[in-house]
């Protein structure tokens, strides 16, 4: 897989997650400013100069977000599934 690529697919999963953490501004408790958190982290994602930072940004707010889910007894698979995606990206660029 090219550089360009890769690039291409960090992009499309950072704007994924700017709108699903916009989607998720208007939940409950400390919901809003996780999704705060998430969406600042996204956008940082997204840019060339500091989007590794982004990316553990956003792992941090993931496991946050799962362990949340995990003390209301439920299995976030899309928050799992979106944190094996930034982690492939971060393991990707490094080689």
């Amino acid at each position: 897989m090219s550089r360009r690529v890769g690039q291409a697919l960090r992009i499309a999963a950072g704007l994924t997650l700017v709108v699903l953490s916009l989607m998720a501004l208007s939940g409950p408790g400390f919901v809003p400013w996780l999704a705060g958190a998430e969406g600042v982290a996204a956008v940082a994602f997204c840019l060339p100069r500091v989007w590794r930072g982004g990316g553990i940004g956003l792992l941090v707010v993931f496991g946050v977000a799962l362990t949340h889910h995990a003390m209301a007894g439920q299995f976030a698979a899309s928050l799992f599934f979106a944190a094996v995606v930034v982690c492939m990206a971060l393991a990707y660029e490094r080689l």
